[in-house]
């Protein structure tokens, strides 16, 4: 499949980005996935803890504040994705924490799996039944990445450098057409990609992996 045809179809060009159609945004916002958001959310919530490191310090007095790792709309994205192939794609999260988007992605009938490099977090892939690779994915074996699909990051290093890093680790051994969903990222000009604006924010971009020169 060529990468992001679909994408291209429904999209006009916003300078140097692409921009989805409000028509194909409104498509999928109004996506019903074969879960509901309660059993998302209550399954982020049983396991998100301070044990387990997913957490930010969002004040002065550096008080821990939960977080949930994937917004439920993201999942949407996903799911109107998954719809584009027609063979079971593979689904790759990096830096996944609990492991609720590999878990909720093979909910979707991807092939899903992860990157980690919480350990403790063994416990709670265990009990969901994900699979996870872990260790420091700077230096971790990305074989696996040559059959993925889809690859999601939810800032896995806030570091932009490291970021940068990374997704050039991404770009070389992943295959041509892989889509790669980017949240919160910390620019939209990154080296060897294209971009879509997924909405109105830049919360959220999938990248376009263009060739190595």
């Amino acid at each position: 499949m060529k990468p992001f045809a679909f994408f291209k179809k429904h999209s006009k060009p916003a300078g140097k980005y692409w921009q989805l159609s409000d028509t194909l945004l409104n498509e999928i916002a109004g996506t019903r996935l074969p879960f509901t958001s309660r059993n998302y959310y209550s399954f982020c919530d049983k396991y998100l803890d301070e044990d387990a490191h997913e957490a930010l310090f969002l004040d002065g007095e550096e008080k821990y504040f939960r977080e949930i790792a994937a917004d439920y709309d993201i999942l949407k994205y996903l799911y109107y994705l998954r719809a584009q192939y027609r063979e079971t794609p593979v689904f790759c999260d990096i830096g996944c924490g609990i492991g609720n988007m590999v878990l909720y992605s093979g909910k979707m009938l991807f092939r899903s799996f992860g990157y980690e490099i919480n350990t403790k977090l063994k416990p709670v892939h265990q009990k969901a039944k994900v699979e996870v690779l872990y260790g420091d994915i700077l230096e971790t074996d990305l074989s696996r990445l040559k059959d993925v699909d889809v690859i999601y990051l939810y800032r896995p290093i806030n570091d932009a450098a490291l970021m940068n890093r990374l997704l050039a680790l991404l770009h070389r051994h992943s295959k041509p057409d892989v889509t790669v969903l980017y949240n919160y990222p910390h620019t939209r000009a990154i080296k060897g990609y294209q971009t879509v604006l997924l909405g109105q924010h830049d919360d959220m971009i999938a990248l376009v992996k263009q060739p190595t020169r």
